[in-house]
């Protein structure tokens, strides 16, 4: 599938996902060891803030001018460009096309507190 896009988000938290407004089968399949993708069509500054608009009230999976997918592998080429920003969590790198998003085939390792010291979740 190809798709032209002005943006493009990437995320593994289902929650968020929700929160947006991006709910379902893409969101669900975000915590079974997929990612999700949301793809805005290539559309105005003005359309573009409304869908900001929208995402923030948790609607944006209403609007018709985006797509959401769940994948494993995506490839992003960005002809004529050499170089481009990719924020993670919340840091900006410039990076250099093609980048490639994939679900990491090993879990990932979290140290956790002792018992003793962790914060009951209600």
């Amino acid at each position: 599938m190809v798709r032209l896009t002005p943006t493009l988000f990437v995320g593994n938290n289902s929650l968020q996902l929700e929160r947006i407004g991006i709910a379902g089968e893409v969101a669900s399949s975000v915590g079974a060891g997929r990612l999700a993708a949301i793809v805005p069509r290539a559309i105005g500054s003005w359309a573009m803030l409304g869908l900001l608009l929208r995402g923030a009230l948790g609607r944006l999976g209403e609007a018709d001018q985006i797509d959401s997918f769940d994948f494993t592998s995506l490839s992003v080429r960005v002809p004529r460009m050499r170089r481009l920003k990719l924020a993670t969590d919340g840091e900006v790198h410039v990076v250099a096309p093609p980048l490639r998003f994939a679900v990491s085939p090993q879990p990932l390792m979290l140290v956790l507190p002792r018992e003793e010291d962790r914060v009951p979740v209600e």
